[in-house]
């Protein structure tokens, strides 16, 4: 049966809904703050990123643990590759929440077609999203744990050097398995998850170019502004307002 959307809702609020259930299947994607979901036995803890995929009839609750923003896509049929079984789902950058918005304005204009293949593309990022997660499982450990310590650690003053001792390994040996398996240093794979960060800072228009250079261990502002314009083409400030068009 083909995937489709039958609606989009937003949760914004700090409450507590009791346990229920569906005729469709649901999709939550957490925007802010956190809550708890009770389902299939298991209590999952949801942030920023987070998300539960929830079959139809399964029972389930929330408690918001704080004020929590989140979207709520009910949904009929299979998408490819995303097996419609409970658990939790991360969403890596900040395109899944910005679609989940598209997609409400496509609701309240009625446009069915449009708002249908969004719901397919959403589907779709978050099924290679998973896979590339548990491709990351086949890497060497030493690797995992060097990926791990920058995820951690991106916002600190580290460097390449940091990143090897954080995986308890020499610093030559970390450069080989990056260049091995991930095609880049191990400075470029800290700046790339630097700039996935950056990008969902810049975002959020109330923080400042230099709030979110020092939030992602480039306190330089300038020095920055250099490395995003790099990456992407254009100042942070530019890609800001483009995004906001």
């Amino acid at each position: 049966m083909s995937p489709a959307l039958i609606s989009i809702g937003r949760h914004n609020t700090d409450c507590v809904v009791g346990m229920h259930q569906h005729r469709e299947h649901e999709l939550i994607v957490v925007v802010r703050g956190a809550c708890r979901i009770a389902l299939a036995g298991e209590d999952h803890l949801l942030g920023p990123g987070q998300g539960l995929l929830i079959p139809a009839a399964a029972a389930h609750d929330q408690r918001d643990q704080c004020h929590c923003d989140s979207y709520y896509l009910k949904f009929t049929g299979q998408p490819d590759g995303l097996a419609v079984t409970a658990r939790a789902l991360n969403h890596d950058d900040d395109l899944v929440p910005r679609w989940c918005a598209d997609l409400e304005r496509l609701q309240e204009q009625g446009d069915k077609g449009c708002g249908n293949a969004l719901f397919i593309a959403i589907a779709d990022r978050l099924h290679r999203q998973e896979q590339a997660r548990r491709s990351n499982e086949t890497l060497p450990a030493p690797l995992r744990l060097a990926l791990d310590h920058i995820e951690a650690h991106y916002h600190e003053p580290i460097g390449s050097a940091e990143i090897a001792v954080g995986a308890g390994i020499s610093a030559s040996y970390c450069t080989l398995l990056f260049r091995r398996h991930c095609q880049r240093s191990p400075g470029g794979q800290l700046l790339a998850v630097r700039m996935r960060h950056a990008r969902r800072l810049l975002a959020d228009d109330y923080r400042s170019v230099a709030e979110v250079a020092g939030l992602v261990g480039l306190p330089d502002s300038n020095h920055f502004a250099r490395r995003f314009r790099a990456e992407h083409g254009c100042p942070p400030r530019v890609w800001r307002s483009r995004r906001s068009v």
